[in-house]
């Protein structure tokens, strides 16, 4: 398995572990590995969380901020009828 796609692994492991309330040393102590590794992962996780709020605040928000408008707008029309 490529270094890659192990660091991949690990992460996902490390991201579902946190999702359940393991603190990092119990996560560290579950994967055998050092908690610095899983304090790095973290933060690559935060970071890729971020990154994907920002796209998604950026990218798609417009749109269904629009999207939610029309609809309103429509509704109201049809209330007043």
């Amino acid at each position: 398995m490529s270094t890659k796609i192990q660091v991949e692994w690990r992460r996902r492991q490390v991201f579902e572990l946190s999702s359940k309330g393991l603190s990092q040393v119990e996560i560290a102590r579950k994967l055998q590995i050092h908690e610095s590794t899983i304090s790095r992962d973290i933060d690559c996780l935060k970071e890729q969380s971020k990154e994907n709020i920002r796209k998604y605040v950026e990218e798609r928000l417009p749109e269904e901020y629009e999207k939610c408008l029309v609809g309103l707008t429509a509704i109201q029309r049809e209330a007043w009828s």
